[in-house]
């Protein structure tokens, strides 16, 4: 009676129907009742969590146990102090070496609000069902790689457009939209903002890193950039907690804020 005849009343009606009795074993029929307690959603988003753990745990531990091998081999070759710094720095790959997991469902979301027009247009994808579709797949990339392949998937399927001989600049915007998300998971970026004509990055590690070291990789950093004519005076601006870069009108503040995320990421 809650859905009514509206369009989606099935959809409303399955899901209700599974906040009450519960999803059940994944191989069996037992049900319980308790998704009710921390909502579909969230317990999706546990369950796609425990999956991925399960899939990549064997392959870290052999990752570790590959890198301690290598490590024992030059510790046999040579002593503490007469070793390589390439020896040295042989280490298992652990989680830690990023701040979050960008393959983690439960990662923290990074909120954008960049002065740019990301979307899929009506006129470029009539088809409201394929246009949310994609919607949602632009949206579940997690790898840079994938972006491409994306761009390439929807000039193949749907054509490009004839200003920009690509994928729509809305559609563009949507994708650099996507790899600003990926770079800031991995910087520990939270929240990306506007303040006047500054892009504020806000990141709680500012707080417990080297500032001024920061402040001179990234001026040296964005000095480099071919198409991007930055002075040293109006260059990024580290904070305590957050970064600012000055908005171009010509646009070239997306080229610096890519390049920022990753000093800030990979430094």
């Amino acid at each position: 009676m809650e859905s009514s005849e509206e369009l989606g009343a099935g959809f409303r009606i399955a899901m209700r129907d599974l906040e009450i009795r519960g999803a059940g074993d994944l191989l069996g029929a037992r049900q319980h009742g308790h998704i009710d307690s921390v909502g579909f959603d969230l317990y999706t988003r546990l369950l796609a969590q425990a999956i991925n753990e399960a899939k990549h745990k064997k392959e870290r531990f052999d990752k570790a146990v590959e890198a301690e091998g290598e490590i024992g081999k030059q510790g046999e070759e040579q002593t503490t102090d007469q070793a390589s710094p390439q020896a040295r720095n042989l280490q298992p790959a652990t989680d830690l070496e990023i701040p979050f997991d960008p393959e983690d469902p439960l990662a923290p979301p990074v909120t954008l609000d960049l002065p740019l027009d990301a979307q899929i247009p009506q006129t470029y994808i009539a088809e409201e069902s394929i246009r949310l579709q994609m919607y949602r797949r632009i949206a579940g990339i997690t790898h840079q790689e994938t972006i491409e392949e994306m761009r390439q998937e929807l000039l193949d399927r749907f054509g490009s457009d004839e200003e920009t001989q690509s994928v729509p600049e809305e559609v563009e915007n949507l994708l650099f939209q996507i790899r600003v998300k990926i770079l800031s998971l991995r910087a520990g970026v939270s929240r990306i903002g506007r303040e006047l004509d500054q892009l504020v990055l806000h990141s709680e590690a500012l707080e417990n890193m080297n500032r001024p070291a920061m402040q001179r990789r990234l001026r040296q950093g964005l000095g480099q950039l071919d198409d991007v004519n930055v002075h040293p005076e109006h260059a990024a601006r580290v904070a305590r907690r957050a970064i600012y870069l000055p908005i171009d009108e010509a646009g070239h503040w997306r080229t610096a804020l890519v390049r920022t995320l990753e000093i800030m990421a990979y430094s």
